[in-house]
């Protein structure tokens, strides 16, 4: 195993399926990389330190590299791609059309799957079942 590298930081949950995205790639291209725990359902994320200084939309991943501060897990996995052609594996094939493939199936898990099963997705459906259930409740009273 290497060492991590404290000048490449990974600020991630655990449990965030975008953020696994980036773990992978990070591994498949051996970059070292120092992990920063961000736990989203302590609310951490929405941290004045964490929301200023890194990423005002509040969400993980965000990868620090190359003196630059990385959002979104595709932008970042794509990035370790172009950045790092001959380190480790290849995240994407040479052929456009293989590449438009593998985008294609990206985007239907970024952007179809993903946000179902996230921290903030699930916490807005509790409360709209809450508000459902008060409003319910008032007009039964009625």
């Amino acid at each position: 195993s290497t060492v991590p590298d404290d000048s490449v930081v990974l600020y991630s949950y655990w449990l965030s399926s975008s953020s696994w995205r980036v773990r992978i790639a990070l591994h498949l291209k051996n970059v070292s990389y120092k992990y920063a725990p961000v736990n989203l359902k302590k609310d951490e994320q929405k941290a004045s330190d964490y929301a200023s200084k890194l990423n005002g939309m509040k969400q993980v991943p965000i990868l620090l590299i190359d003196g630059m501060t990385l959002t979104q897990s595709v932008a970042i996995v794509e990035y370790l791609e172009e950045s790092r052609r001959s380190s480790g594996h290849r995240l994407l094939p040479e052929q456009p059309q293989k590449r438009a493939l593998v985008r294609i199936i990206t985007e239907m898990l970024n952007s179809g799957i993903q946000p179902l099963q996230s921290v903030g997705m699930m916490k807005r459906v509790v409360a709209l079942r809450k508000e459902y259930e008060a409003m319910n409740a008032d007009e039964a009273m009625k």
